[in-house]
């Protein structure tokens, strides 16, 4: 079976993409909460800090560019203007290093 990881994905590989899923699905979860009025503007900013960070590297982009179809309009709309209004960092010594390792350009295509 073929999937986003290729046929047999890497460990290191599927934890990546599960990771930064469920980090952009937890924010996802919280803009809703924004706008339903559940959370104020500054938990948002708080929670909401940190994605433009995890995803400040070329991988992670990519990744971004092929994932956020499966995510809201709105909150897609809101991470693409975070992310136009940061910097790529390949040089970061956390989550954008370790991304760039783990990440092979054509396991965010699914060509592997």
């Amino acid at each position: 079976m073929k999937t986003l990881h290729g046929n047999n994905p890497d460990d290191s590989v599927v934890r990546v993409h599960s990771w930064l899923t469920a980090h952009c699905r937890a924010r996802e979860h919280e803009w809703f909460q924004l706008h339903n009025g559940a959370l104020d503007q500054s938990a948002w900013e708080s929670y909401s800090a940190a994605t433009p960070i995890v995803l400040s590297g070329a991988k992670a982009r990519a990744w971004w560019g092929y994932m956020k179809r499966a995510f809201d309009e709105s909150f897609v709309a809101h991470v693409d203007e975070m992310l136009e209004n940061s910097h790529l960092n390949e040089r970061y010594g956390g989550i954008g290093a370790s991304l760039s390792d783990a990440l092979s350009d054509n396991s965010i295509e699914g060509k592997e």
